[in-house]
């Protein structure tokens, strides 16, 4: 059984070392309000903590004029402690993309509900 979820939210979060927390938090109650499988919304929540780590550690604030580099994932070693992330991401969702219009990059993930 597949479940689109059809209601979407924005929320900005602080570009902080707090803000994967603060992403993490929003989207566990927009999850649980869709009453999707446990399983899921920890994968979901896996996905959202990288991908806003990453944009927290290697991008630029906007007003700044935002990364110069596009998203990408990295061959890191076992013993690496960075540069997993999006290693990470690919094997938990369907697919990822980066969308890029001037300055504003945005990463999306699609997760298979079932």
């Amino acid at each position: 059984m597949t479940h689109d979820v059809e209601r979407a939210e924005q929320v900005r979060v602080p570009f902080a070392t707090s803000a994967a927390r603060t992403a993490r938090h929003h989207l566990s109650a927009f999850l649980h309000d869709q009453h999707l499988a446990q399983q899921l919304m920890d994968d979901a929540l896996v996905v959202i903590s990288e991908l806003v780590t990453n944009a927290v550690r290697h991008a630029t604030p906007q007003q700044d004029g935002g990364s110069t580099r596009l998203p990408g994932a990295l061959s890191a070693d076992n013993v690496d402690e960075v540069g997993r992330g999006l290693s990470i991401v690919s094997t938990l969702t369907r697919r990822w993309w980066v969308e890029a219009h001037g300055s504003d990059v945005r990463v999306s993930a699609l997760l298979d509900a079932g």
